[in-house]
């Protein structure tokens, strides 16, 4: 008999229930496994991929825990990140840096309202929770460069491509025409209503996405693997608080040796409802806000509150593990977003430094080959339009991100300090861990040396003088305590 289809979502974009949920029911189920002995493109296929897709879109927008967290990733990933010149030509690299702080402002077809800091942000949050992003190279008014952004949903189709294309006869693999190697030739842009497409050559946009596979032509979304966990702490979470409800609906218990209400009950408590059950021995009397259950006793009688400890510890417990996995498998952890009092001291740095590993995967592999395709564009866009002058070193840039995450300033800095002294690390790479520009941080050290320099000499004292009255300044050891006065010796032989 054939089982039925794994099913995320009914015709009104509810939840639904999995194979993979009911199989936690009954463990004897068995369910047939798809030979992974082929390439991903025909392991994973462009359904597969938009399900992914849709599963994380959905988690995103519905559960608060997981936009928080994806938010904050995101927001690491991409914040600060400062393009540097690295050619001979110091002077035009200042003129291009500027140009492209100006730029940044106005880069976006949708206007200034999405700036480059909000698109390298949202190029992140598209690569974690969609699995991948595009974004076209175009121009406005005057030849003035401009970007598009092209969610994932966009870029779709399989087969070959067909005399509509300039690529006629290419494989089109999940939207993305490849030559015989794997290589992207051109994407195939979808616009919303999926009436109408147009294939776009691979020199005039980029795709990125996170790797997993040498093959791999799309990106997968992080948050879609992640839904079956994230479902089952949605099913416990929902059923708990109708168990919840329905105990604080019971306000009081009363053991009797007949099981029901007395007769004074209805007249103090109104007009309200009896039911009795005198074969489950059980009598529930309901009133506004509350009810009172009655159970038989054979010895006496007694009244008393129902305590419903719910959840237990047990089942929190329960319910943290698997968020736990869900969040590890996104790169992510929760003793740091949700919660760090759990953990401290060694523990957090571990954590911290598992962090700043991933952050620096999502860097390195994402953001940082998008942004230099886009600055490489920019740049060679403002030559030709003569908003540059030309140089030979246009395309030699290094990327700075924000400072590493550290659960203990002090600690890191000592360790910083204790690299550069052995000679295991160098000041480039210390400042880079700060998320600061060792060229600038050098240049800064040199501009405050001249104006000290140029200062003290403009008001005639030494600057040894003043270094002393800054030591002189700095907060002395604190005086040792008075002794209480001891009771005299005796001096007796």
């Amino acid at each position: 008999m054939a089982t039925a289809p794994v099913r995320f979502f009914d015709a009104f974009g509810r939840l639904m229930p999995t194979r993979i949920s009911q199989a936690a029911i009954g463990s004897q189920q068995r369910r047939a496994r798809t030979g992974f002995d082929r390439d991903s493109a025909n392991l994973y296929s462009g359904t597969d991929r938009l399900l992914l897709m849709s599963m994380g879109r959905w988690l995103y927008a519905n559960n608060s825990l997981v936009a928080g967290s994806v938010d904050d990733q995101a927001a690491i990933v991409s914040g600060e990140l400062t393009p540097q010149f690295a050619g001979k030509d110091a002077a035009w690299g200042t003129l291009a840096e500027q140009w492209l702080e100006d730029h940044d402002r106005l880069c976006d077809v949708r206007g200034d309202h999405y700036p480059m800091q909000t698109l390298q942000r949202l190029w992140m949050l598209h690569i974690i929770r969609d699995g991948d992003v595009g974004v076209i190279f175009t121009e406005g008014a005057g030849g003035y460069p401009l970007l598009q952004t092209i969610p994932s949903h966009r870029i779709k189709g399989d087969g070959k491509a067909g005399p509509e294309s300039p690529w006629n006869g290419y494989r089109l693999v999940d939207g993305v025409i490849v030559n015989d190697v794997g290589r992207p030739l051109a994407y195939r842009v979808h616009d919303d209503a999926r009436a109408s497409f147009q294939d776009i050559s691979a020199v005039d946009m980029k795709l990125r996405f996170l790797p997993r596979y040498a093959d791999q032509v799309r990106g997968f979304s992080a948050l879609g693997c992640a839904m079956v966990d994230f479902q089952d702490v949605d099913e416990v979470r929902r059923f708990e608080l109708v168990a919840q409800k329905l105990a604080a609906s019971i306000v009081l218990a009363e053991t009797n040796e007949t099981g029901l209400p007395p007769d004074s009950a209805e007249s103090m408590l109104g007009e309200d409802t009896t039911e009795t059950n005198p074969d489950a021995n059980i009598a529930m009397h309901t009133m506004q806000g509350g009810e009172i259950r009655y159970f038989r006793s054979g010895t006496g009688g007694k009244l008393e509150a129902l305590m419903a400890d719910r959840p237990t510890p047990a089942q929190q417990s329960f319910a943290d593990s698997i968020i736990r996995q869900a969040m590890a498998g996104m790169g992510w952890s929760i003793d740091y977003f949700l919660d760090p009092s759990k953990v401290g001291g060694a523990s957090m740095r571990v954590v911290v430094e598992r962090i700043n590993r991933h952050v620096g995967m999502m860097r390195t592999q994402c953001l940082f080959p998008l942004a230099r395709s886009v600055d490489a564009w920019r740049i060679a866009k403002a030559m030709k339009e003569q908003m540059l002058p030309w140089s030979d070193d246009w395309h030699r840039w290094r990327y700075q991100g924000a400072a590493n995450i550290t659960a203990d300033a002090k600690y890191s800095a000592d360790v910083s300090a204790m690299r550069v002294e052995l000679g295991l690390s160098s000041p480039q790479d210390e400042s880079a861990s700060i998320g600061k520009d060792w060229e600038q941080v050098q240049d800064q050290q040199i501009a405050y040396a001249i104006r000290f320099r140029e200062k003290c000499a403009d008001a005639g004292i030494s600057p040894d003088e003043v270094k002393a009255i800054a030591a002189n300044a700095k907060p002395s050891a604190p005086p040792p305590q008075a002794q209480p006065p001891q009771p005299p010796q005796d001096q007796t032989a």
